[in-house]
């Protein structure tokens, strides 16, 4: 069997040879490597190609002009030819001796899993943090369904979207036309959600795949109009693919996941003073609470959504106050706090 590992890069000259001498370690598998350059304006080509004429055998390095990480993951995805898919950025690097040993593992079910998932360490900054989304000890290494494990994940907070921590059977993508959303934010949740929806055999392991670099830099302080616009289009999209369900307790935890969205893409609007976004979203809101919301089993976070939809001036209103109160008091006190201090 064949692994296909899909590497976006985009100006990660500082990054790339430590996570392609970590890919290139992998020497007791079978694997192709595609290297996508997304337009950097650094090195980063220069690097991909000399690694590429150094293991030219298993690698293919394409370049196109920067198009955003979705199209660059889907431009390697319709080169793959593996039995098996994982796409990992290029400014992480691979733990591997583990990685390897799981895709061995993998291996030898001969193609029975959908998906494997393992976990991750976080680096902030170059410096060491801790392993992210433990799987319950319960869990590991037991088949799931993707709906089993979905609604799991969700419910227990374990739930991880980023697809460096999974490996997917290439069939089950193609099968199910299954892609990265063009041009999105978010893009890995709503990739998490389709694939997870259409397998059949989950497995998940409490084990260290890779090392997650994650930069001040690289981190979204302040939503953007596009973050909300995003949102709301994941938000529809899961309502197409759920609006139907037969599995009543899967529909209400996604639906659920879709209120979440709603409520999120709406507040970020309103950070951003921009009415027409949010007009346009809570109009959509408000159609989708009577059509498929308010017909689900109702839970005590309801009544905070049927004062949005039916009410939502005067909750913002008397929210921001309460609010502005909180803080207002909370300056009170610090301010005799330091007076008393003195």
């Amino acid at each position: 069997m064949k692994l296909s590992i899909i590497v976006p890069m985009y100006n990660v000259e500082k990054y790339l040879r430590q996570c392609l001498d970590s890919i290139y370690k992998l020497d007791k598998i079978e694997k192709e490597v595609i290297l996508v350059n997304d337009g950097s304006k650094d090195e980063t080509l220069n690097i991909a190609k000399e690694y590429g004429e150094k293991y030219k055998e298993i690698t293919t390095v394409i370049d196109q002009p920067n198009s955003g990480v979705s199209i660059t993951r889907n431009k390697g995805l319709e080169k793959a030819v593996g039995d098996y898919i994982y796409f990992f950025d290029g400014d992480d690097f691979l733990n591997v001796d583990i990685f390897q040993e799981e895709v061995l593992k993998l291996f030898s079910e001969n193609g029975e899993t959908d998906i494997l998932y393992g976990n991750r360490i976080l680096y902030f900054n170059e410096k060491r943090l801790e392993m992210t989304y433990e799987i319950p000890q319960e869990m590991e290494n037991k088949v799931w369904t993707g709906p089993e494990y979905m609604m799991r994940a969700l419910k227990e907070k374990f739930w991880n979207v980023q697809v460096g921590t999974a490996i997917y059977k290439r069939e089950l993508l193609i099968r199910n036309n299954i892609d990265f959303p063009e041009k999105r934010i978010h893009e890995d949740e709503l990739f998490t959600i389709k694939v997870l929806n259409a397998a059949k055999k989950v497995r998940a392991v409490n084990k260290i795949f890779f090392y997650y670099m994650q930069r001040e830099g690289s981190i979204m302080k302040s939503p953007s109009i596009e973050h909300s616009t995003d949102v709301f289009k994941n938000a529809k999209d899961l309502i197409e693919i759920f609006k139907d369900e037969k599995d009543e307790k899967l529909k209400e935890v996604m639906f659920n996941r879709i209120k979440k969205y709603y409520l999120e893409t709406m507040k970020y609007a309103l950070r951003q003073k921009n009415k027409e976004v949010y007009k346009e979203i809570h109009k959509e809101f408000k159609k989708d609470c009577k059509n498929y919301f308010f017909k689900m089993k109702k839970t005590s976070k309801d009544i905070e959504l049927y004062l949005i939809c039916y009410f939502d001036k005067i909750y913002y209103l008397v929210r921001n106050g309460t609010k502005e109160y909180r803080d207002k008091k909370h300056y009170e006190r610090e301010r005799k706090r330091l007076e008393n201090s003195k």
